[in-house]
């Protein structure tokens, strides 16, 4: 009996070590699935879209999931639909949006979905990316739903390698014939261990490719722009911090004195506590003479040392005071001991009488757009006109909102003897009653998104591509929330509110271009 106990006992020894090895090995499965989040939704905020791609990490984390850049075979997406939004009838007006975000764990390179859900979502904020920041911090990592999600996602990717192993395999084989060892190689090493007559056969032909080498990352030299001039954002950008970037906007002639206008940004998912000193923020000008600052202000504070913070998705507004000059070859801006640099600025040139945006201090009621005063363009003489030139012309009297500026040629130059009006010759298909006016625009050009903001006079044309036959609206910018999306909402034709894309969106350069009298 006793050798009988003793045998029980040696053998529970080795067998709960086997046991808890197996178990182990069952628990680490899943963690070897290597599962790459991503937000493939472009209709999105940026920083929502940032703050959305952590949530989704969290997912995984919580889930027994890794996310790995270097074998995306498997991802994770997300895409956010707008339900319904409203501005609320409070003071002041809340934007206030109900949000559907539908989640998918997919094949990333057939797109073929394995699991999916969705949660909706509700956001309140003073803009549209404060409330889409505020309804995604609702989304709870460690939902139920989720871990459902993402055991079936584990569950259907362990089938497809177990049965699609050919697959995959004449995938790698196809790649790698074309040249393509950097691509084959990532199809090789998505197949996780745990599919072991799959991952040895990988791995076997794994061996026969050349490694491929790892392509250096290129960092940027410190305190050197991270880029130059960008198409995303239209302005000059310089990263002085993780995901806080200082963009260059605009520019402002005072006199002797010029201000240059900046934001910072924050990319990030975490709020941002910028402060330092300002004063050895500095310009260098077409003659290569420097320039030091006048007068610094920051997130509406004017003080040489700021301590400001920055949340992800709402920039914060810079205005830096110099001497005025022609040509900004280099700005320097100095932040936590380095120095970064943004070159070749451009000056517009406007002057201080037209500075400003005035906006009345009514609450606006519910979908009501607050009543902004136009901001008046720079001041310019009218380009001189010659025989042949291709102008927008308006020829009845008409107030700012029924106004339509059609393209026509000079045909008679405006002299004493025409009582200075000007005769042209319409050149798309409309034949106006009269061919002579004094109200002409001679010299416009195509807005860039960092140009327009509440108040700002535009011209606008309903042709999803502007061209030389164009007709043209003018408006007021009344309100700019959907920036982001290239849109923005112009009163204009008729009185009416208009959402117009940005690229047919035109600012006029001369004559000055007022708007309504009242």
């Amino acid at each position: 009996m006793k050798n009988l106990l003793l045998i029980i006992s040696m053998l529970s020894i080795g067998v709960l070590p086997l046991m808890a090895q197996n178990n182990a090995n069952k628990a680490d499965d899943g963690s070897r699935i290597a599962i790459t989040p991503q937000v493939s939704d472009q209709e999105i905020p940026q920083g929502a879209k940032n703050l959305l791609l952590t949530k989704m990490k969290q997912i995984c984390t919580k889930n027994g999931l890794a996310g790995d850049s270097e074998n995306p075979f498997f991802i994770m997406d997300a895409k956010v639909d707008v339900l319904s939004k409203e501005l609320t009838p409070t003071a002041p007006p809340m934007h206030a949006l109900n949000l559907m975000v539908s989640f998918s764990i997919k094949d990333a390179f057939t797109g073929n979905v394995y699991s999916e859900t969705s949660i909706e979502i509700k956001g309140v904020g003073q803009n549209e990316t404060k409330a889409y920041m505020t309804g995604l911090q609702n989304v709870n990592p460690g939902n139920g739903q989720f871990k459902a999600m993402v055991d079936k996602g584990k569950e259907k990717i362990l089938e497809f390698y177990n049965s699609q192993c050919d697959f995959v395999i004449s995938k790698a084989t196809a790649l790698q014939k074309q040249g393509n060892n950097k691509d084959a190689t990532k199809v090789l090493k998505s197949v996780p261990p745990v599919c072991k007559e799959c991952y040895d056969k990988c791995m076997e032909i794994l061996a026969t490719i050349p490694a491929v080498a790892e392509e250096p990352v290129k960092e940027p030299v410190s305190g050197e722009p991270t880029s130059g001039l960008t198409t995303n954002t239209g302005s000059y950008q310089v990263e002085i911090d993780n995901g806080i970037f200082l963009i260059y906007r605009s520019s402002k002639i005072f006199g002797n004195t010029m201000s240059l206008y900046f934001d910072f940004e924050n990319r990030g998912t975490s709020d941002f506590e910028l402060k330092d000193y300002a004063f050895d923020t500095r310009i260098t000008d077409q003659n290569g003479a420097e320039h030091k600052l006048i007068d610094f202000t920051a997130g509406g504070v004017k003080s040489s040392y700021y301590t400001i913070t920055i949340l992800p998705g709402v920039p914060v507004k810079m205005e830096c005071q110099f001497p005025k000059v022609d040509k900004v070859t280099m700005f320097e801006f100095k932040y936590n001991e380095k120095i970064f640099r943004l070159k070749d600025i451009m000056i517009t040139g406007e002057s201080s009488a037209n500075a400003g945006v005035a906006v009345t201090n009514a609450t606006p009621a519910t979908n009501v757009v607050p009543v902004v005063q136009p901001v008046a363009q720079p001041a310019a003489a009218a380009s001189p006109m010659l025989v042949g030139d291709v102008v927008l012309a308006h020829f009845t009297k008409e107030d700012f909102y029924h106004k339509r500026y059609l393209p026509a040629k000079v045909q008679t130059i405006a002299s004493a003897a025409t009582k200075g009006e000007t005769q042209l010759i319409v050149i798309n298909d409309e034949t106006p009653s009269n061919t002579w006016t004094t109200d002409i625009l001679t010299k416009w050009h195509m807005a860039a998104a960092t140009e327009l903001r509440d108040g700002t006079i535009v011209i606008f044309t309903d042709d999803d591509t502007p061209n030389i036959k164009s007709v043209y609206y003018p408006g007021i910018v009344v309100m700019t929330d959907e920036l982001y999306k290239g849109t923005v909402s112009i009163k204009g034709r008729w009185g009416d509110i208009h959402k117009i894309e940005v690229k047919c969106i035109a600012i006029v350069d001369a004559p000055q271009f007022l708007g309504p009298s009242n």
